[in-house]
């Protein structure tokens, strides 16, 4: 079972409630204690957790970059592709997750660690931190052939990296 931890943005009760209704998933809600403290605050005690943190915050890696350690739990970042408008909302996260958990069957037993990965309705994008910069792994649409191969050896891969040990 996948343990995940849902930021500000993305803290919904109808997230958390059809992912651990899954029974492959158990989601936190964003912790009140850290409500109105700054991103880079909340990267910096989020990311030293064990549960990947969810987010509907497309930016907050880019906008926070010394707040995201090189070793952490995953980053999951959920955003509209370019061709869809819309808003993030509940309804449009759930179609991603929904989407994306389609078509990677194995997403609950592969580890998220070292990934900031930020998935859409059309594709993913698989990106870690090495040295302090944001370093590109893949982007994959959904409908490639080599779509779970591909992202999983990139977690897998990512997941054994430990620059601090």
């Amino acid at each position: 079972m996948t343990i995940c931890q849902l930021d500000e943005c993305s803290n919904s009760s109808k997230i958390t409630k059809e992912c651990n209704n899954s029974g492959k998933a158990q989601v936190y809600r964003f912790p009140k204690l850290l409500k109105g403290k700054s991103d880079n605050e909340i990267l910096k005690i989020l990311l030293t957790k064990e549960n990947p943190l969810i987010t509907f915050d497309k930016e907050i890696v880019h906008e926070n970059r010394p707040a995201t350690p090189e070793t952490n739990p995953g980053l999951i970042i959920l955003k509209n592709a370019p061709s869809i408008p819309d808003t993030m909302n509940d309804k449009n996260a759930l179609r991603i997750l929904n989407k994306f958990k389609g078509h990677f069957p194995r997403w609950n037993e592969i580890s998220w660690r070292n990934s900031i990965i930020t998935i859409t309705q059309e594709y993913i994008v698989i990106e870690h931190i090495s040295e302090g910069k944001i370093i590109k792994d893949k982007y994959i649409k959904y409908d490639d052939p080599s779509f779970n191969s591909c992202l999983e050896e990139i977690l897998n891969k990512n997941s054994q990296n430990n620059p601090t040990g």
